[in-house]
C-alpha cells in the first residue's frame, strides 16, 4: 500500500501477525492487543488498510469486518458480523452455538473484530453496545485470543473517554505527502512513459492547490481538470516513436502497487523539458484564473481599474443613502447565499482590521436593535489616519492576516445585526433573516474555501480552531457590501 507500509507493519504487529508470512512454515501464535484504534483524517487510507492487514492475518486468526453504514440496530450489527465467511456457518447463533464457536476459537485460532466509522455508531447511541463490546475479553472465562479494531476519522472526547478504561493501542495515518500523492496519481493515471515532467508538474498543482483542497482525492478532481493542457505539451504517442508499444506496461512488484525496476530498461521515460514546462505552467494558471472569475463572476482580468470603478453606478455605493438600492443589471450582483456573504464580509473585517479592536467595532450590548448610521462620507473625502501620516502602511496595503474560526464567527454574529434584511434589494435575504447555526456556518466555510475566496491555514488534521485568511479583494468586498447594504467603511480600521 503506497505511503503506508510503516502503519500496515505496525497494525499487523498489534494483530498477532506478520507481514511477510510465508506460507510454507507452520502458522504462529504471537500476542494480540485487545483494543487497537486506526484514526486519521478523510481519504487517508483507513478502511483499506485495515482490510489488508485482515488479509494477511487470515491464516492466523478468523475475521470479522463491519463497515457500520447500514446498521441501525444492535440485531443488525450482529447479523453483519455473523454474515463473515470467517464464521463458519454459524449465521444464527443460539446460545450453545455460541459457545461451540468460542471453543473452536479458543483452540485454533484467534478473533479479530473490525467496526469501521465508530463515529457513527456513537452519534446513533450505541455506545453501551461498544462499550459490552470492548468488556467481552474481561467478562469471558475462555481463554479467547481476541482483538478489536475500531477504524475512525478523529479521536472525540466522548470516543476517548469510552476507551480510556481499555488502554488501546493508536495507529495514526497522516496526510499523504506530495510525494505519495504523485506516487498514486502516476499509478492510477498510468504515467510511466511520461512520469519525470508529470511528477514536476504534480509538485506545482500541489503548491497551487495545497489549502484548497479537503483531501487528495479533491485533488486528484483538480488534476483530472486540467489534465488535457498536460496532454498537450507531453504526447503520450511520442513514446511510441522510441520502440515501446502502446499496450506494453511495465510489471508490478509482488504487491500490485508500484511499477517494478526490472522493467526500466524496456521502458522510455519521457524528460522534463524546461521550455515546455514553462509554458505548461503559464496555460495552468490561466486556466485557474479564468475558472476562478467564472465562479465568483469578477471583472476579467482584461478589465482595467476604471472600466471596474466606472461598471458601478454612483447610486449603488453604500454610503451614498439610507434607501433601497435597486439594481437593474444583475451581472453586479454576487450570487451567493445571504449567509456566504455575510462571512465573505466578517473574514475580510477578519483579516484587515487587529483583534483589539473588534471590541470597539462590534460590541453591541449598549445599542441592542438601534443601527449604526450609514455614514455619507466617501473614502477620497475622509482624512488620511495618524497610521499613514507617520509612514505606517495600514493594514489593506500590508495584505491578509491569519484569523481563528472563533473569531470568524464572532464577527459574523455582530455585523448579522447591522444587515437589516427588509431593507435588502434581494428576496432570498428577506426570506432567510435568521442567524446560520454553526453547522451552517461550517458548510458555507468549506464552499468558501473550496472556491479559493478563504484560505485555509491549518493542517487538514487539524479539527478544532482552524485558521483561516481572506483572499478576496476589496472590489469584490465592495460589490457584496453595496448589494447587502453594509457601510463596510465605518467597520475597517484605517
Amino acid at each position: 500500500m503506497l505511503g503506508r507500509d510503516a502503519q500496515l507493519t505496525s497494525l499487523v504487529a498489534l494483530l498477532g501477525g506478520q507481514v511477510e508470512d510465508d506460507p510454507f512454515l507452520p502458522m504462529t501464535c504471537m500476542s494480540m492487543v485487545p483494543l487497537v484504534v486506526v484514526y486519521g483524517y478523510n481519504s487517508t487510507g483507513k478502511s483499506s488498510l485495515v482490510r489488508l492487514a485482515l488479509q494477511t492475518l487470515q491464516r492466523t486468526s478468523s475475521i470479522a469486518f463491519t463497515a457500520f453504514v447500514d446498521c441501525t440496530t444492535p440485531d443488525e450489527l450482529s447479523a453483519s458480523f455473523q454474515l463473515q465467511p470467517a464464521v463458519d456457518g454459524y449465521h444464527n447463533l443460539t446460545f450453545l452455538g455460541f459457545l461451540q464457536c468460542l471453543t473452536k476459537i479458543a483452540r485454533n485460532k484467534g478473533l479479530v473484530v473490525a467496526v469501521d466509522n465508530v463515529d457513527q455508531l456513537l452519534t446513533r447511541g450505541m455506545a453501551d453496545l461498544l462499550s459490552s463490546l470492548l468488556r467481552l475479553p474481561h467478562e469471558l472465562h475462555v481463554s479467547v485470543r481476541l482483538s478489536f479494531v475500531l477504524v475512525t476519522r478523529n479521536i472525540s472526547s466522548r470516543l476517548d473517554k469510552l476507551l480510556s478504561p481499555h488502554t488501546p493501542a493508536f495507529v495514526h495515518l497522516p496526510l499523504y505527502t506530495p510525494d505519495d500523492v504523485a506516487d498514486i496519481l502516476v499509478l492510477q493515471l498510468r504515467m510511466w512513459r511520461r512520469e519525470t515532467p508529470f511528477r514536476a508538474w504534480i509538485q506545482f498543482l500541489h503548491g497551487l492547490f495545497e489549502h484548497d483542497c479537503h483531501d487528495w482525492i479533491d485533488f486528484r478532481y483538480r488534476v483530472l481538470e486540467l489534465l488535457p493542457l498536460f496532454d498537450a505539451q507531453y504526447d503520450p504517442e511520442d513514446a511510441t516513436n522510441h520502440g515501446t508499444s502502446i499496450h506494453q506496461r511495465p510489471s508490478l512488484d509482488k504487491d500490485h502497487h508500484s511499477p517494478s525496476t526490472t522493467c526500466i530498461p524496456h521502458l522510455v521515460l519521457c524528460t522534463v523539458d524546461k521550455a515546455a514546462h514553462k509554458s505548461l505552467v503559464q496555460q495552468t494558471q490561466s486556466r485557474v484564473k479564468a475558472q476562478w472569475n467564472h465562479t465568483t463572476a469578477l471583472p476579467s482580468a482584461t478589465t482595467t481599474p476604471a472600466s471596474i470603478s466606472c461598471s458601478v453606478p454612483d447610486t449603488a455605493k453604500p454610503m451614498a443613502g439610507k434607501h433601497p438600492v435597486h439594481h437593474d443589471d444583475a451581472s453586479h450582483r454576487v450570487n451567493l447565499p445571504r449567509g456566504s456573504l455575510l462571512l465573505v464580509l466578517a473574514s475580510y473585517l477578519a483579516s484587515f482590521n487587529p483583534q483589539e479592536s473588534d471590541m470597539a467595532f462590534f460590541t453591541t450590548a449598549t445599542r441592542q436593535n438601534k443601527k449604526r448610521g450609514r455614514s455619507t462620507a466617501t473614502p477620497s473625502s475622509a482624512p488620511p489616519s495618524s497610521s499613514v501620516r507617520g509612514g505606517v502602511l495600514p493594514p489593506q496595503l500590508i495584505g491578509p492576516k491569519a484569523f481563528p474560526l472563533q473569531r470568524l464567527l464572532a464577527i459574523y454574529y455582530s455585523i448579522h445585526d447591522e444587515v437589516d434584511p427588509s431593507t435588502t434589494f434581494d428576496s432570498e435575504s428577506r426570506v432567510d433573516s435568521r442567524p446560520m447555526s454553526r453547522r451552517e456556518a461550517f458548510a458555507q466555510i468549506g464552499m468558501l474555501v473550496r472556491m479559493r475566496v478563504l484560505q485555509r491555514l491549518s493542517p487538514r488534521d487539524e479539527l478544532d480552531d482552524i485558521k483561516l485568511r481572506c483572499l478576496a479583494d476589496y472590489d469584490f468586498v465592495e460589490r457584496i457590501a453595496t448589494q447587502l447594504e453594509f457601510p463596510i467603511h465605518n467597520f475597517l480600521n484605517r
